[in-house]
């Protein structure tokens, strides 16, 4: 039976490029490497050096092996990880519920840094509108929640303020909208508008929300860009979506009379999490990283 120094010895010798190459990476001395190299050749009974030139070849044969050998020592150090990671109490799993109004953007950064640092913990994020995130909130069925700011917030949940979201007024580059220095209300309200329905339900945005005379609605944000990318209308998208569109061309910003400074609108984002709820390492960690977010003044 073959032990891992032995595929270690075996890898390392390779990569060095020779047994005494291996040998000073390892910590090792050149006898050490080249017997246990030769003890594998024994328990396998199969050459894996060609061993006729100054440094050591591997065979054909040995080359499958060598292959195989790196797959089982990456398999090794996996195994070392998740034990360890369980060991210290990481959660499987981290169930989170973003409000359908937040495009994605808003927490890719910080769920990248978290996958980095528990690589052993699966993520799940699932939409919905705010009222149904607080009741997956209590109900258990999440482990955090975070939505755009409602108002009132169930006793049965904590709360903590996040970055806000930032709205830009955007249209098709196609649009009369996009060829004026600062449209006007009149005009403005008599052009369809692109909305999202959950942005029109919910009690603080959708004051703001409604403007035009002729709706549309659309379920996803994402959604509500491509359709002012047609021409369907404008909209107010969150900046994380239309920095990336205007950049390359399929979106217009535009100034309105009423907002002639262009003082951009916001949208204030709530992290909900249950009381009393244990804290792993993992949902502290993705706390602390939303909280770090810079605040925009």
């Amino acid at each position: 039976m073959y032990h891992l120094d032995q595929l270690i010895a075996l890898v390392t010798a390779v990569e060095a490029g020779s047994f005494s190459a291996a040998g000073r990476k390892l910590g090792k001395g050149h006898s050490t490497i080249s017997t246990s190299i030769n003890n594998f050749e024994l328990t396998l009974d199969v050459q894996l050096f060609d061993r006729s030139q100054k440094y050591p070849v591997l065979t054909p044969i040995g080359e499958q092996i060598y292959a195989q050998a790196k797959l089982i020592l990456r398999q090794n150090e996996r195994m070392m990880a998740f034990s360890t990671s369980k060991a210290k109490f990481e959660e499987e799993s981290l169930e989170i519920g973003l409000d359908t109004i937040l495009p994605f953007a808003y927490i890719e950064e910080e769920l990248e840094k978290l996958s980095t640092d528990f690589p052993h913990t699966e993520i799940h994020v699932s939409r919905s509108n705010g009222d149904s995130l607080q009741q997956q909130l209590v109900a258990g069925k999440l482990d955090v929640a975070i939505q755009a700011n409602r108002g009132a917030v169930t006793e049965s949940v904590d709360f903590v303020d996040l970055q806000p979201l930032i709205f830009d007024c955007v249209c098709s580059p196609d649009s009369e909208l996009a060829d004026m220095a600062v449209v006007d209300s009149e005009t403005l309200m008599m052009t369809r508008q692109i909305c999202s329905r959950d942005m029109l339900e919910n009690p603080l945005t959708g004051v703001k929300a409604k403007f035009s005379n002729e709706i549309w609605t659309a379920e996803d944000m994402q959604d509500v860009a491509r359709m002012v990318e047609q021409d369907l209308g404008w909209a107010y998208l969150p900046r994380e979506i239309s920095s990336e569109r205007t950049a390359i061309g399929t979106l217009s910003t535009f100034v309105t009379d009423y907002n002639p400074d262009n003082i951009p609108a916001r949208c204030e984002v709530d992290l909900l999490t249950a009381p009393g709820k244990r804290t792993g390492p993992a949902l502290s960690r993705l706390t602390e990283l939303l909280r770090a977010k810079v605040k925009i003044s």
